[in-house]
């Protein structure tokens, strides 16, 4: 049945090929001289014409095609671009598209026409074009991504504390406020009827089973909607393999499922469609045989003709042939619209006659190198009176030449545009120092933006960025930490923040920092890190300036606070100084004697160099405490440091009548810090009390200094006066830099210590006693 079936459509090639004297003759060798495919469908799905290109395409000849549907051949086009292309045409509608062929590896660019009888296909190969479009596009998405990101559902639980943190995705999918969904668990969000099977995947994380899982299952959103989800969770186990934290992410694919239902509902529907059409049409094409058979030579030769005339008239775009004398012999309506003069004045004359001012322009010389060399090629050209861009294809015919153009305006400004927003986001980077750039973890490929060749000294023209060329120029102290991060990014799929140096290929040192962000694929993979990075090194040196002025005004404050204590320390030296010169006098007077008293001179002797030493001290402390040296930290005792402070200020208390009293811990664990800086700071305090009290004509005048350790990991020192307080304005403004009660202070005191408080990791601050007087306090980080 077949084989006579096949027999009516063999002949119906023959004799269109065999009327060689048929008007659509020079219509045919125009669209067989194509390198572009052309064919023709009718509303029955079946080729009513090829070309030869097209038929080279298929990979089948002409008399094999005609008659029958696309679905007869092992080019399956169901589903594809193709189909749905032919399907919107059929309905009315123009509709430009791509598809990719797998067996040659090859992109086909195509359009689909709608015409009187069904639909009109004309395509061409692509593939040469990809490129440069693919790259415009990956730069596009490259930079979007640094600024679009969070396009899945994420979120982060625990077994034993539920769901610890969500971003604004997964809440948008579930329809939930973020600290609404933190209080939730995920059997809350669950369809009843798919939670037993999430349950029994999680129970085997939990047993060690599995790491992870994904599942598709049914959601509850807050409004009582059901949605489908694709979920998928990974967990992080602790050293003893029980699960920390599991990571979640979630896709809301309800469109798409119920898109794949009515896409399978509207398949088989078709394919029903199909197969009884295909039925009717064998049982109408055998009680019609012998009347169609009768007319079909002058059926076809008239048919032909209009087929090929359609085809023509249906492209949107301009079509026009010329003969070897330069003589236009066909135009289609399009090409009619854009040369702007009758079909009548054009078909016969010689195309530089109509058109002088195109003589020797780029479309005359391209058309002359097609005619001679017969070969053809492709260019653009723009159109200042319409201001348009054009893309012409000229092919060499039998008869001279086919120009094929189309109107490419729109992608010629879609381009211009991705050029000109690829310039702004460089002259931003340019501009404020700060560089983007991405490592693909599986191939090793690195990109950088021309803002990260400048930072890091090299030639974007020479120079190709790789992993191993940014860690030739690392700082060699650096490096281990640096390769220690980014191994920790790939295994743990994490953020990083990280200060770095380089050292450039001029020799230059630069400081660095740098932020990372991972990127996943739909599976949970790890793909890429993306990052940005700023060269800070001017602000690092401007940090540097500002800390040696900091500690240029510290030093100046201690120098005027030990000028305060002049009295005091000249008080402590005179005690020594006087008890040597006594001793001293002792020894001559007893050596002097007939019979030495060798006993109570030894006696003198030993106090002479006990308060020697005792003076030697004194001024050792002094020393140290304005000596002007670089801050540096060691380990050492907090109450070491409280008992030098006190021997410095004990003449001074003493002086105003001021009772100090010590409440020290014992076995308090050793801090961590600058211990000169710590004196000041305590020494501060210490004489703003004995101030406070002295100003005052109180009968008791009482000091405590206290030290005790706090069990976050601190040692907590303060010192309580019994002076006025802290007065009206409290602890708001004492701690301001230039505020003092004093009418000769400079209100630095209080700010200097601040700074070296909080230097040290610590806090300081000031309370109101409930009697009278206020207490200071300050923390400082243990050596731990």
């Amino acid at each position: 049945m077949s084989g006579s079936a096949d027999e009516p459509r063999r002949r119906q090639s023959k004799r269109v090929r065999s009327k060689s004297g048929s008007p659509g003759r020079t219509a045919l060798h125009i669209l067989d001289s194509m390198s572009d495919a052309v064919l023709a469908l009718n509303r029955e799905w079946r080729y009513t014409y090829l070309n030869r290109a097209a038929a080279h395409l298929t990979g089948h000849s002409c008399e094999e095609m005609l008659g029958r549907t696309p679905w007869e051949f092992p080019l399956a086009v169901t589903g594809t671009r193709f189909e749905q292309a032919c399907r919107s045409a059929i309905e009315g509608f123009t509709v430009p598209f791509e598809e990719y062929d797998a067996s040659s590896g090859r992109w086909f660019g195509a359009t689909a026409y709608p015409s009187a009888e069904g639909v009109t296909v004309c395509g061409r190969d692509i593939t040469g074009q990809r490129p440069a479009h693919e790259a415009l596009r990956k730069g596009e998405e490259r930079f979007r991504r640094y600024f679009e990101l969070g396009l899945i559902g994420m979120a982060v639980t625990s077994p034993a504390k539920g769901i610890i943190e969500v971003n604004s995705r997964i809440c948008e999918i579930l329809g939930y406020p973020r600290d609404e969904l933190l209080r939730m668990t995920w059997a809350e969000l669950t369809h009843p009827d798919d939670l037993s099977a999430d349950v029994s995947l999680f129970d085997r994380v939990i047993a060690g089973e599995i790491d992870g899982y994904s599942m598709d299952k049914r959601w509850i959103r807050k409004d009582g909607k059901i949605i489908y989800g694709t979920i998928s969770v990974r967990c992080l186990r602790r050293e003893d393999g029980t699960v920390d934290q599991f990571v979640a992410l979630l896709q809301d694919v309800t469109e798409r499922r119920l898109q794949d239902a009515l896409e399978r509902a509207r398949d088989e529907l078709e394919r029903r469609v199909v197969r009884r059409t295909r039925a009717l049409t064998l049982t109408n094409e055998e009680l019609e045989r012998e009347i169609v058979e009768r007319k079909r030579a002058e059926e076809e030769v008239r048919a032909a003709h209009e087929k090929i005339t359609e085809i023509l008239e249906s492209i949107k775009e301009g079509f026009s042939a010329w003969d070897e004398n330069w003589r236009y012999i066909y135009v289609n309506e399009r090409a009619v619209q854009l040369l702007g003069k009758p079909r009548e004045q054009l078909i016969g004359n010689h195309v530089w006659d109509l058109f002088p001012e195109a003589v020797g322009t780029e479309s005359y010389h391209k058309c002359h190198q097609a005619m001679v060399e017969r070969a053809a090629l492709s260019y653009e050209s723009f159109s200042p009176e319409r201001n348009r861009w054009y893309e012409h294809d000229v092919y060499p015919t039998k008869e001279g030449l086919s120009i094929y153009w189309r109107d490419i305006t729109e992608r010629k400004r879609v381009e211009a545009a991705l050029r000109r927003s690829e310039a702004y986001l460089s002259e931003g980077q340019r501009l404020s120092h700060t560089a983007s750039g991405a490592w693909n973890v599986s191939t090793g490929e690195v990109f950088w933006s021309e803002e990260m060749y400048r930072i890091y000294g090299f030639d974007p023209r020479s120079a190709k960025p790789s992993y191993e060329l940014f860690f030739q120029i690392v700082h060699p102290e650096d490096r281990p930490f640096l390769e220690q991060a980014f191994k920790k990014v790939v295994e743990e799929r994490s953020e990083y923040d990280l200060d770095f140096r380089i050292v450039r290929p001029d020799g230059a040192i630069r400081f660095i920092h740098s932020v990372g962000h991972p990127l996943f694929n739909e599976s949970g993979e790890l793909t890429e890190v993306i990052g940005t990075v700023m060269d800070v090194t001017e602000r690092k040196n401007a940090e540097g300036a500002l800390q040696k002025a900091r500690a240029e005004l510290a030093h100046v404050a201690r120098i005027s606070t030990m000028g305060e204590l002049t009295s005091s320390i000249a008080h402590e030296l005179n005690q020594p100084l006087g008890a040597i010169a006594i001793d001293a006098g002792a020894c001559l007077q007893w050596i002097g004697r007939e019979i030495p008293a060798m006993k109570e001179t030894r006696k003198a002797v030993e106090r002479i160099a006990k308060n020697a030493v005792r003076a030697a001290d004194v001024i050792k402390r002094v020393r140290a405490l304005v000596a002007k040296n670089h801050s540096q930290k060691e380990s050492f005792g907090v109450n070491e440091v409280i008992q030098a402070v006190i021997e410095l200020t004990a003449g001074e208390l003493t002086n105003n009548r001021v009772t100090l009293q010590t409440e020290l811990e014992r076995d308090l664990p050793p801090v961590l810090g600058d211990r000169v800086q710590l004196q000041q700071v305590l020494l501060n305090l210490i004489l703003n009390g004995n101030e406070a009290m002295s100003a005052l004509d109180w009968p008791v005048r009482e000091l405590v200094v206290r030290s005790r350790s706090s069990s976050s990991g601190v040692v907590v020192v303060s010192v309580r006066d019994s002076g006025p307080g802290l007065g009206p304005h409290g602890s708001d403004l004492i701690f301001d830099p230039f505020f003092s009660t004093k009418a000769d202070g400079l209100g630095l005191g209080l700010s200097i210590s601040r700074t070296i408080v909080e230097a040290h990791g610590g806090r300081l601050w000031a309370t109101q006693n409930e009697s009278r007087g206020a207490t200071f306090h300050f923390t400082v980080a243990t050596g731990a």
